[in-house]
């Protein structure tokens, strides 16, 4: 019998969980974050490295002028050849330097002084002074120190007591010169080392400095440079920072500058960043490289000099005898808190004609700032070209718009500090030298003498030269030593010689005792010779004296007609130069003193100096005004009346553009004639209502003034009125 039981289920086994096999390849090791140092580290490192190169490279460039000059491009070559170097000296206790100027045109016409900025030179300014050059004025463009072709450098000796190493050098020379054991050899003998160590040494040494100008240096400059080249009155065109450096000049001497004409300048920046030549790295690669160079001309300077020759030329200056440092220094030594208002509005510019010439294609800001300075100088005229900041590119639009300003101002008269040496003189002196070879006696150079050896060959070349200042033609022709030597030969040619010489020795001078001959000799004379031939004796100063002799020789340099009327003084013969001429000028009422300048071409100044007016208000008292002669045409064929002006107080010729002279202006000049002293009598009766006599009387009291002598007779009335006595 089966037995059924009831059994409770069995719970499952657990199950084990299979083993995972392991990973042939363990897990990566979780990465560290990256460390930044060691970015700057490589970046520091490899610039380092390039900063090294690139200096070394530059200082292993060649320095010296020559291998400098001879590895030029042919375009600065041609440049250079074109100018010259003249000393200036910008340091009192410095040695001189050497400025190189390019000029452009006639000397003698009025002169324009080109004055560039930081970074540029008188290369760029070449186009523009041969077009104005071209146009008849004296052009003239300068290389400041430091920049161009000018020094960029000087040796100067500095002081200085030396360092540790400068010490250890000294003490082992002592010890090679004295010995090891000097000094215990002193202590023994002495008691003590006579050392010289414990003084402070001055060390003296020569070292290479960079021309660095400042405000006060390029005043300097400025003024040796126009008195060197004889270019004042001096038009001066300042371009770029040329403001900022020589406006302190201009205002100190503005008696040297006639007008004034801003270039694209301003205070503020330059063309040419600074940093760009600063910078260590930068200006390695700025001036070691030609492309980066026209790159950096292209954003700032010019657009068309980029990448060109010129472009390379002026990379070439600037990198060449060490012109970078010059141009860094002249730049931080800039004024920068330069107040253009205050400048334009000073009592040594506000005169001054202006213009401001302006690029208008440059940039939206440049265009603004320039309507800055035009504002900031309301007399300045505005014009604007289509060229960059540099003047190369737009160069015959740059000097159109100078010729035309200048064409605008009074022309300026220039005189020479040397008198002329008359044409004849000059021409018997080249024909001594040229017969120098012939003589054998050093002190008959001029003489064309004779070969002997008594006492008295000094004097007879002495001689020689005393009359040779009269100017004698053909023969020069000597004082007598004795009257009983002279007698008339003439000796035959020498060494060959065409031309027969009179011999001091041999020469008859009493041929110089006949009237016509010494009056045919001083016909040929100029007015200066003669009256030096006036001093010799009384024979020769009554003929030099001789009023035919002396109004030719007034009147032939400027081709006058005639000269009209006696002067008060004999000296007035002594100069005819163009100052002792002047033209006459009746005043209307329109008339100032400024409208007659711009009628005559001259100028305000000079026109108050020849009437003697302290101020404009001097033309309200006055019927006529004497004009400065600025254009000796004017003289050729006319009339010049010799006239005391009563207002001048000087003796002039007087020429009338329109007629003669009026005798109601000139009465007070005229007075001492009879026929003109009785129409002044006759006007005055009838105007006083008087007798001969009391017209008369009032007429002297008053020097010849008939309006004084009606303001007299008034007031003589009105007190007899006051007195009751009428």
């Amino acid at each position: 019998m089966a037995l059924i039981t009831e059994e409770e289920p069995q719970p499952p086994p657990p199950q084990t969980p299979n083993p995972t096999k392991p990973s042939q390849n363990p897990p990566p090791p979780p990465t560290p974050p990256p460390n930044p140092f060691t970015f700057w580290f490589h970046f520091t490192l490899l610039v380092s490295l390039l900063t090294t190169l690139l200096v070394s490279l530059s200082t292993l460039s060649p320095q010296d002028p020559k291998s400098w000059f001879l590895s030029l491009p042919t375009n600065l070559r041609s440049h250079y050849s074109k100018g010259r170097t003249i000393k200036v000296q910008i340091t009192p206790n410095l040695p001189p330097i050497e400025v190189f100027t390019i000029q452009s045109g006639p000397i003698k016409s009025d002169s324009v002084l080109f004055v560039h900025g930081l970074g540029c030179s008188s290369y760029s300014f070449r186009k523009t002074i041969e077009f104005l050059g071209r146009r008849g004025l004296n052009a003239v463009a300068i290389d400041l120190p430091g920049s161009g072709f000018s020094d960029k450098s000087m040796v100067v000796v500095e002081e200085g007591s030396g360092g540790g190493l400068t010490r250890v050098w000294e003490v082992y020379n002592e010890i090679r010169e004295k010995g090891l054991f000097w000094g215990f050899d002193q202590l023994v003998e002495k008691g003590y080392v006579d050392f010289e160590g414990n003084d402070v040494r001055v060390r003296k040494r020569e070292a290479v400095k960079a021309i660095e100008l400042g405000s006060e240096e390029m005043g300097r400059v400025l003024g040796q440079v126009v008195d060197s080249m004889g270019l004042a009155p001096v038009d001066l065109v300042l371009h770029d920072s040329a403001l900022g450096l020589g406006a302190n000049w201009v205002l100190e001497n503005p008696g040297l500058v006639r007008s004034i004409t801003l270039l694209d300048t301003t205070s503020i920046s330059t063309a040419l960043p600074l940093w760009v030549l600063r910078t260590v790295v930068v200006r390695e690669l700025v001036l070691g490289f030609r492309f980066v160079f026209g790159r950096v001309l292209e954003l700032c300077c010019s657009k068309p000099v980029g990448g060109g020759s010129d472009a390379e030329a002026h990379r070439i200056l600037l990198k060449g005898r060490d012109g970078r440092r010059s141009v860094v220094g002249m730049g931080m030594k800039m004024n920068c808190s330069f107040d253009l208002v205050e400048w334009g509005s000073s009592e040594g510019v506000k005169g001054l004609p202006m213009q401001v010439v302006w690029s208008s294609g440059w940039s939206k800001e440049w265009s603004e700032e320039g309507r800055r300075v035009a504002g900031a100088l309301p007399r300045a005229s505005f014009v604007t070209h289509s060229g960059g900041r540099w003047p190369q590119d737009d160069a015959a639009d740059i000097a159109e718009s100078i010729f035309q300003f200048l064409s605008t101002l009074p022309k300026s008269v220039r005189q020479s500090d040397e008198e002329p040496i008359p044409d004849h003189i000059q021409k018997m002196i080249d024909e001594s030298r040229g017969s120098d070879h012939h003589r054998p006696h050093p002190h008959h150079d001029v003489l064309g003498g004779h070969e002997h050896d008594h006492g008295h060959a000094h004097d007879h070349a002495h001689a020689a030269g005393y009359m040779d200042a009269y100017g004698l033609d053909d023969h020069i022709i000597q004082p007598p030593s004795t009257p009983a030597s002279l007698h008339l030969e003439t000796p035959p040619p020498k060494h060959g010689s065409d031309v027969a010489v009179l011999s001091p020795m041999d020469s008859d001078f009493e041929a110089l005792a006949c009237k016509d001959v010494l009056r045919t000799i001083f016909e040929d004379l100029p007015l200066a010779d003669l009256a030096r031939a006036a001093c010799v004796c009384r024979l020769w100063f009554l003929l030099a004296s001789d009023r035919e002799l002396q109004t030719r020789a007034f009147r032939s340099p400027w081709k006058l007609k005639e000269v009209v009327g006696n002067p008060s003084s004999a000296a007035f013969w002594r100069d005819n130069g163009l100052g002792r001429f002047a033209i006459s000028h009746r005043l209307v009422r329109a008339d100032s003193v400024a409208s007659l300048a711009v009628k005559y071409s001259v100028q305000v100044m000079d026109i108050k100096r020849l009437n003697n007016m302290m101020s404009d208000h001097g033309i309200y008292s006055r019927e006529r005004l004497l004009i400065p002669v600025s254009n000796p045409n004017l003289l050729i064929g006319g009339t010049c009346y010799i006239e005391l002006d009563a207002y001048a107080k000087r003796e002039v010729a007087v020429l009338y553009l329109e007629g003669g002279p009026d005798p109601k202006v000139n009465c007070p000049n005229r007075a001492s004639s009879d026929q003109g002293k009785r129409r002044i009598i006759d006007s005055l009766k009838r105007s006083m209502q008087v007798d001969d006599g009391t017209a008369q009387y009032y007429l002297s009291i008053s020097d010849g003034d008939p309006r004084a002598a009606l303001t007299e007779f008034s007031e003589d009335l009105r007190w007899e009125r006051q007195a009751g006595l009428a």
